[in-house]
């Protein structure tokens, strides 16, 4: 793996780690603050897709259902801006689960499950599926919004196995504490 790659996530496993043993070093928490509200987290983010030595910039939306201490629903959607100026529209799809390891102000979330990427452009259209296994780091960073921090690698099946590396910073509306 490349240095470029690898630095990103240290970086990613490092915040987790400091947020798992000491959240109060990334959010101002009260002494006895709650872990963060179960239910449904959505948000946007934006990455970068390794591929081999090349990169891309990526837009997603990604929606992860939160339970203590479980197994949840876990969907990313992304595309690239890049690969639009050039006339080609991709979509890539992680659907999978995503264990919820909380702490007060932060929830930590191993994830894995199925991948798709699907394109067209230029009069031709293709797919391939694959996998996924991932960390995403869930900081609260407001009353009912956070900053979320995503680390995944993902293989895909074409010829013999095509790995793709993504890194991804966004925002999350959280879930209402009231439910």
């Amino acid at each position: 793996m490349s240095p470029f790659i690898i630095r990103p996530v240290r970086l990613l496993l490092g915040l987790a780690l400091s947020a798992s043993i000491h959240p109060s070093l990334l959010v101002a928490q009260e002494a006895n603050a709650p872990v963060l509200p179960e239910g449904r987290a959505v948000g946007v983010s934006v990455g970068r897709f390794y591929v081999g030595g090349e990169s891309l910039t990526s837009l997603a939306v990604q929606v992860t259902e939160l339970t203590h201490g479980r197994l949840g629903f876990d969907l990313a959607l992304a595309s690239s801006p890049s690969l639009l100026r050039v006339g080609v529209g991709a979509l890539a799809a992680d659907v999978g689960l995503a264990f919820n390891v909380s702490r007060p102000g932060v929830s930590l979330l191993p994830k894995f499950g199925a991948s798709a990427v699907v394109g067209a452009g230029m009069g031709e259209a293709d797919g391939v599926l694959g996998f996924h296994l991932g960390l995403g780091v869930l900081f609260q960073a407001g009353r009912d919004f956070g900053v979320r921090l995503d680390a995944v690698e993902h293989r895909y099946f074409e010829g013999l196995s095509l790995s793709v590396f993504s890194i991804s910073l966004g925002l999350v509306n959280l879930p209402d504490r009231a439910r």
